[in-house]
């Protein structure tokens, strides 16, 4: 595909604006999410909207600001919807666009509750002291859209439980953040994805990867594997972005879910394309955990009660491709009873 005349992938710019109503599906969901690494001051900053099963105009945000020392700062909380045609906001977080699929404006003006990763592997956290935290940020969409139901990979994506259009760019996140009183002028690198449709996860849904950088050359690569309840890969796609061009092909698996994600872990990523393989190093860096209750909702660190619902855990990472290094995020998620 030719980036400079499909940057967007064919899509509509509707398709990146909000929804305003619910479609008249059962458990129609809609999520926006930012994440992305700022290497110079390791710091890492995620910011999620998640619509309510049982109401379209409740809406789940999710923040999250990786720090250095093993430490993580995180809000969960819920708000009413204020939509505009290109804004949407709820609770302390509100998300602008400013030119589909190119600008978007971050901001936000709240608390989160400071933690430590080792206390959020061995459970979820109860409520505590929490700490101001602010933001604006500028969100440039660095890289072409990556459709995950696109060309060869439409018939295996049309089998997921878990959104029915899901997109995906690579991303830098630029501006000032605050975190009880330490300021940071933030330059990050990452990944950001809208996905739209029925989402429930329950008997689906045995964990998924998902990693993706952009390069100072301009190069870039993303990549997502889905696990199926038997374990065996129920989705596999993986892309390389190259001067003019984006190139679709499959990823050799990477390790899965662990508590290696609490150290600094290094492993491979092989994509394997028409004639050839982009090999990848990766070297994490700051992490953080969440827990997805099902059928769908959210809380801090690993939610060990029930034994059916899932972990995801986050991890910062160096990314070093054929002697050029970036920054960028890796997200991997697990049935927590197998943690």
């Amino acid at each position: 595909m030719k980036i400079d005349s499909d940057f967007k992938a064919g899509l509509p710019d509707a398709d990146e604006l909000p929804l305003h109503s619910r479609p008249s599906l059962e458990g129609y969901l809609e999520n926006y999410w930012w994440i992305a690494y700022d290497r110079l001051n390791n710091v890492g900053l995620m910011v999620h909207f998640g619509t309510m099963r049982h109401d379209f105009d409740l809406i789940r945000q999710t923040i999250m600001v990786f720090l250095p020392n093993r430490s993580i700062a995180t809000d969960v909380s819920y708000g009413r919807a204020r939509r505009e045609e290109n804004f949407i906001a709820a609770s302390t977080l509100s998300m602008q666009c400013e030119e589909p699929y190119r600008v978007w404006k971050l901001k936000s003006s709240g608390m989160l509750q400071l933690s430590n990763v080792d206390e959020l592997w061995k459970s979820s956290i109860k409520a505590g002291p929490r700490v101001p935290c602010t933001f604006e940020i500028e969100g440039l969409c660095i890289g072409p859209v990556w459709s995950a139901s696109k060309d060869q990979d439409r018939e295996q994506f049309a089998r997921q439980k878990w959104s029915s259009s899901h997109y995906q760019q690579t991303i830098r996140l630029t501006g000032n953040l605050s975190v009880d009183g330490v300021a940071t002028r933030f330059d990050g690198t990452g990944v950001r994805d809208h996905s739209r449709g029925p989402r429930d996860l329950t008997g689906s849904w045995a964990g998924h990867a998902l990693c993706s950088a952009p390069f100072g050359s301009g190069r870039s690569f993303g990549m997502m594997l889905n696990y199926g309840p038997d374990g065996s890969l129920s989705y596999n796609s993986g892309y390389v972005v190259k001067a003019d061009s984006i190139e679709r092909g499959r990823v050799s698996e990477i390790p899965r879910l662990s508590s290696d994600i609490l150290g600094q872990e290094h492993f491979s990523i092989n994509i394997e394309l028409a004639g050839r393989t982009e090999h990848i190093e990766v070297n994490t860096r700051a992490c953080g955990l969440l827990s997805m209750l099902l059928p769908c909702d959210t809380v801090i660190g690993f939610y060990r009660d029930r034994g059916i619902d899932i972990g995801l855990g986050y991890a910062m990472a160096e990314f070093d491709w054929d002697g050029e290094t970036a920054a960028g995020i890796i997200e991997r998620s697990s049935l927590i009873s197998a943690l």
